[in-house]
Order: C-alpha cells, then structure tokens, then sequence
C-alpha cells in the first residue's frame, strides 16, 4: 500500500537556486559544461524529493475552517419551521437563538451551547425546520447532534420549497450498527449523515415524528456541520483499547452525548498527590480502533473534545496471527494536529482529516497534550494531566 502525502518544497527549492547561483560565480567559463550537468541533476533529484513519500504533516487545526457552509450565504428569510399545516418564519435578528448560525456551523462563526426547539406542539403530527441559501450548496455528509431527519431540496423544485411535501425533498441516510436507515436521530444522538454524490442543494430540512410516550413532542436540534465530502462512521464497528480507564471505553463509541459522563483517563492520576507526569509527547494517552479485516479511512472526528494536541497513527504491522499492538515499529504517523478546540457544550466535531485514503486493520489517536486554552475547561485538567473525549468518529470516504 502507497500513502502519499505532498511534500512542501519551498525550501529545496531556495537550497536549489542558492546552490546553483553559488556553482555560477565559482566556476570559470571552462567548467560551464559541468556546472550544467550538475544543475541538469540537482533539478531531477529535487523533482524525486517533492514528489517523495511523506507520511507526517503538522497541521494548524481548526475545525471551522471545514465548514462549506458560507455565512453570507445563508438566507435568513427561509429559516422557518412548519406544524399543524403551519409555516412559522424563526429569524429574529435581535435575538442570537433564533438566528440559524445559532445551530449551523459556517465559515465565519460558532454555533451556540443550548439547542432549539421546532415545532411546538402538542399534536402528534409530524414537524419541519428549514435553512435556505441564496445560491446552491454542496451538500455530501452532515454532522449532528439531535435534530431528527435531515433531507434536501431536490433541484428544479422552486424555491424554498414546501416543507411538507416529502416529494420535493431527499432523505439522508445513515449508519446504524452497521446498516444503512434514513431513522432519525433523537435527542442528544451524534450522526453522520450523507447524501447522493453530486448533491446541489438550496435548501437543508430537518423533520421530527413525536409518539405519544415522547415527553416533548418538538423537535430538537443542537447542531449541524455540512462537508463537501461523503463519509460513513464506521467506529463502533471497530474493538476500541485505550491506555486508561478501560472499563469506560465503550461511551467513545456509542453515538451519544453522555455529557459529564464522558470517558476520560481518570484513575491514571492522583488528584492528592500529584505524582502522574503531566501529558506530553513523551507520556500520551491513546485510543485505539482495531478492525476483524482492512478498512478504508480518511480521518477521525473527535466530539466534546478535551485536548488540544495529538497524532493519528496507523496499523502497519502484519495482521497474520496475533497482533502486535505494542511494538511502536508497527505504527505510523499519518499527521499531527495542533490547535484542536477543546468544547463541551456546543456540538463542535473536530474533524481530522488525513489528506488521503488509509488502508489498516488500525488507528491510534496518540493524545500529547491537554487542554491548552482557557476558559471554564481548564480547571478539568489536573494540571495537565486530565485529557476526556465525548466521542471518536473513523470516517469512512464514499466518493464524491
């Protein structure tokens, strides 16, 4: 198997011209036939080197630089909700939680840390809730948190179309236990849903069916963040090890909000004594993924997150027999991620793209340091020596 990563190649390219400028004024004019042999193969050599196989890249991350949704896109005016044969205009500018970049992550702006109701009611009919764009948007995958079904507007259906009917609109679907549904989501589920390749939209619905042993019958949505790209989570389908609390690894995958419930390396640390060596490259928590066969990924995506530094590492040691997971030798870096937004309110998935398409049996989330920013999180560190994870999501690429 090939990973290919681009190599930078600004400073062999500086190297290139310092070296060659150097080899011209030195030489006199009875060397200019070996001075052009020689920049001849310091030019093919440099090619080989930019077109190399690299497997690590540091990256500067931020997850809202992902979003394909653009804020100046976004029509306030078709921000509605429908119920009881009802379309109710939402948009308020005065106020933040009735504004749709309060749920929907774009390219300049976070959403806010409590989710919203649609559909208020207290018949058992189903209910909508509608986000509009001034120009069409590529729609391929959509992370949530809540919201119940998300569906778009098929094209050639005139804008901003009508939220109840289910003609005019194609579902998502997702993955559940390793079965493809279009069932929604309910409160406080993490999905990831996916559309047909190609998908133009201008506008995305959510819908929510109550029953009748529902406490709320309005729908709810905390978030939503809309890739270009297609992708299937395919981690609870994986065995999960962690180097620490083991006994709580199961939440990392279960799709949930478990909120202060969330896994985290408690018991590697003393709170009393302090004795644990702060996290860092040279003493990491990990989490692995581990796969019964070979599975296709492009990145993970890390939700309710406390960290801000790791690496993502896979398995390339043999899988005939026993597996090694010990043996350092049988990992490899795929990137380092610096920056990651550490968040437990808001739906913020971190989502760790690889830049290509692995082949393993394994991932290693390699975490190297805490929580860095400040806020109401750093107090949950310990020093540095607290790191949790609300959920680990192995996005599997689909093709676009």
């Amino acid at each position: 198997m090939n990973h290919i990563t681009d190599v930078n190649t600004r400073f062999v390219s500086k190297y290139q011209l310092m070296f060659t400028s150097k080899i011209f004024i030195s030489l006199n004019k009875s060397m200019l036939l070996i001075q052009s042999i020689l920049c001849i193969t310091l030019m093919f050599f440099c090619f080989l080197f930019s077109n190399a196989q690299k497997i690590v890249d540091t990256t500067e991350f931020h997850s809202i630089n992902f979003s394909s949704i653009k804020y100046e896109n976004i029509d306030t005016s078709s921000y509605a909700e429908w119920v009881d044969g009802i379309e109710s205009r939402i948009f308020q500018a005065d106020k933040k939680n009735k504004r749709p970049e309060w749920v929907i992550w774009t390219d300049k702006t976070e959403i806010g840390n409590i989710a919203i109701r649609y559909g208020n009611s207290k018949t058992l009919s189903p209910r909508h809730l509608r986000f509009g764009f001034y120009k069409p948007i590529i729609v391929g995958s959509i992370f949530t948190e809540s919201g119940g079904c998300p569906s778009i507007l098929k094209q050639g259906i005139p804008y901003p179309g009508d939220l109840n009917d289910e003609t005019q609109w194609i579902k998502a679907k997702r993955l559940i236990n390793g079965e493809v549904t279009v069932k929604e989501a309910l409160s406080n589920v993490y999905s990831i849903w996916v559309f047909p390749a190609g998908t133009l939209t201008r506008a995305i619905r959510f819908s929510h069916q109550p029953i009748i042993t529902d406490d709320n019958y309005a729908g709810m949505l905390s978030g939503l963040f809309v890739s270009e790209k297609r992708f299937f989570n395919i981690a609870n389908q994986a065995q999960i090890r962690t180097s620490t609390n083991t006994q709580h690894l199961t939440l990392l995958t279960n799709e949930r909000n478990d909120s202060w419930m969330a896994w985290d390396n408690s018991g590697h640390f003393d709170n009393k004594s302090g004795v644990v060596p702060i996290i860092s490259k040279d003493n990491p928590e990990w989490i692995i993924l581990k796969w019964p066969h070979p599975v296709s990924l492009c990145g993970l995506a890390a939700i309710a997150t406390g960290f801000s530094t790791s690496d993502v590492q896979y398995y390339s040691g043999t899988t005939n027999g026993k597996i090694d997971f010990n043996n350092e030798s049988n990992w490899q870096t795929i990137k380092k991620y610096n920056g990651i937004m550490a968040d437990f309110y808001q739906f913020r998935p971190n989502i760790l793209e690889f830049g290509q398409t692995i082949l393993t049996t394994a991932v290693r989330l390699k975490i190297t340091s805490s929580i860095k920013n400040s806020g109401y999180l750093k107090t949950e560190t310990r020093g540095g020596r607290r790191i949790f994870l609300g959920e680990l999501m192995a996005l599997q690429p689909l093709g676009n």
